[in-house]
Formats: C-alpha cells, sequence, structure tokens
C-alpha cells in the first residue's frame, strides 16, 4: 500500500505477560496509546518503562495468566540491517524479508560501499557480477491483508490470469485502523497478472515495462533477419541476457536487439483509491472500511 500512513493502531488486544514484559502480536511497536490489567470488576493502568520493538516494558510484575489490553502502534515501514548476505558472481542480491523491500540506505561488501542500479520486493540488483559478503541497510514495508471483489472487470488484450483485475473497479474491505484516502495505492502481492507488449529500441541498457510492480519475466524474443533475408525469432534467456532491474525496468546484459524485441511477463496489479464507501453506521475504527478503487498501470504513478 502506498500512502501517507506509516503507523497503525491496534487496539484492545489482549496481549502476553512475563514478569515486567508485554508481548505484542504486532511488531514493530513504535508507540503505546494505554495498557491495562483487567482485575476482578476493575481495571488499572500499568506504567510503561520502555518500548522495545518486539515488546513493552511495565514497571509492575505480572504473571503470564493475569489478564492485560494494549493499546499500540506499529511501523508500517521498518528500517532494518541485514549483515553477511552471501552473493556469488551475480547482479542479484537477494534478501532474507518477509515483507516488501521500498528503499535501500546502505550496500557494503567486504567492508567498501557498494553501488545499485534498482530493487524488486525482496531483492537488490548490482551494476555488475559480484562477489563477497554484503551488508545493507534497507527499508521494508510490513504488507496488510484486506478483502476485494471485482466489478464489471474486463481481460481484453490480456492473458487469462487467476482472476481479471486488470481493468474497471475492485471494492476493497480493510480493517478499519488502516487510514486510506483518495489517490493511495494497493498493490496486491499474492495475485499477479500477465502482459506481453513490444518494446521498441531505445538507446540505453534498461527499458521500462508498462505494468508494473513485475513479478518475473517469463520469456523474450526478438525478430532478426540472415543474410539471406530470412526472418526467424531470436529467444533470449533471463539471467545471462537481461535480468529485471527493479520493480518496472528490465535491463540488458548484452546489447539490445536494434529492432526491439516482445517480452512476457507476470505483474502484481495496483489500484488506485477513488472513495471510501462505508455505510455511515460502520465508521467506528475497530469495524471494516470499504474502498472503491479503479486499476493503476503501476504503484509508482508517472
Amino acid at each position: 500500500m502506498k500512502s501517507f500512513q506509516d503507523s497503525i493502531t491496534i487496539e484492545n488486544e489482549k496481549v502476553y505477560c512475563d514478569g515486567n514484559y508485554i508481548y505484542t502480536r504486532f511488531a514493530p511497536v513504535s508507540g503505546v496509546q494505554s495498557t491495562e490489567w483487567l482485575g476482578e470488576g476493575e481495571g488499572r493502568p500499568l506504567s510503561i518503562k520502555r518500548i522495545e520493538p518486539e515488546r513493552i516494558q511495565v514497571e509492575e510484575y505480572l504473571e503470564d495468566w493475569h489478564a492485560v489490553v494494549a493499546a499500540y502502534d506499529v511501523d508500517l515501514v521498518e528500517k532494518i540491517t541485514l549483515q553477511d548476505l552471501p552473493i556469488e558472481n551475480s547482479e542479484r542480491l537477494d534478501l532474507p524479508i518477509d515483507g516488501v523491500l521500498i528503499g535501500v540506505d546502505e550496500i557494503y561488501i567486504d567492508g567498501q560501499p557498494l553501488n545499485w542500479t534498482g530493487f524488486g520486493f525482496q531483492h537488490i540488483t548490482l551494476p555488475e557480477r559480484t562477489t563477497g559478503l554484503v551488508n545493507a541497510a534497507i527499508r521494508v514495508f510490513n504488507p496488510i491483508k484486506v478483502a476485494y471483489r471485482t466489478m464489471d472487470m474486463k481481460t481484453e488484450g490480456t492473458e487469462r490470469a487467476m482472476m481479471p483485475l486488470e481493468a474497471g473497479e475492485v471494492e476493497f474491505t480493510v480493517p478499519g485502523r488502516i487510514l486510506m484516502g483518495e489517490g493511495d495505492i494497493l498493490t496486491l502481492l499474492t495475485t499477479t497478472v500477465r502482459n506481453g507488449q513490444y518494446v521498441p529500441f531505445r538507446e540505453g541498457p534498461s527499458d521500462r515495462l508498462s505494468y508494473a510492480p513485475v513479478s518475473r519475466i517469463l520469456n523474450c524474443f526478438s525478430k532478426e533477419t540472415d543474410q539471406h533475408g530470412r526472418e526467424h525469432l531470436r529467444e533470449y534467456t533471463v539471467g545471462k541476457d537481461l535480468i529485471p532491474e527493479s520493480s518496472e525496468r528490465v535491463r540488458w546484459l548484452i546489447p539490445k536487439p536494434r529492432t526491439g524485441y516482445t517480452i512476457m511477463y507476470e505483474y502484481h496489479p495496483s489500484f488506485r483509491i477513488q472513495s471510501d464507501t462505508t455505510v455511515s453506521g460502520a465508521m467506528d475504527r475497530t469495524l471494516p472500511r470499504i474502498y472503491k478503487a479503479k486499476a493503476a498501470s503501476s504503484y509508482n504513478p508517472r
């Protein structure tokens, strides 16, 4: 989700207690709204001593059978540092993360700064084949779960996909704690759509694809003419001849075909929020909210 919101509030969660620590279900914790011990017929607020990414320290000593509820803030964007990531003779550095990579702050290999040319959801692309141990400071977005239904969808001009999300409108139901407004963009991470396009020749090693973020490249062909004037198709190998440079660009490792090329790829469909259609009786923050959205070609508006 691309939004101005960088944190969400988890309300009235029953948390696990052990001594002076409260362990939350979601992380990283960035702030605490309230913590309350539920005794017989009464509730007593707890005194916060320290906030850690995955737990909250309180002044009171608690047993694991104590009933405690908490309201706390969780960062949607998490800054993490990964150390000693191995890479061997490759331009692609795969990252062991659960969320979505949205920013790269620093990369070092064997103690020396390292340049990068782009990144995808869970990898970073380097300018050349590299071998060594890499340290990376990155920013990761923690995905949210949504429900959706399609409305008057069409699939013209595309291959058959798991569901027709390429055009038209979609109605999303999201948790009430997620704040969204017109212009925010939702990208489905567990769904892909297939698209094929012709890319005309342009100078430079990289080309931008029409739909993004790209999940994977399926195949790539160009039309060539031999010395006898006969045309034939040439197939290129992903990883050897070309690679995904970022979520929306492909980079050639060999000279690009001068006649252009046709590429088939899968991408994650994105949708731009149009309006909030939640009925007035369901405006409580704890209840789900409903939004209408229209298909967008990319999660990076341009």
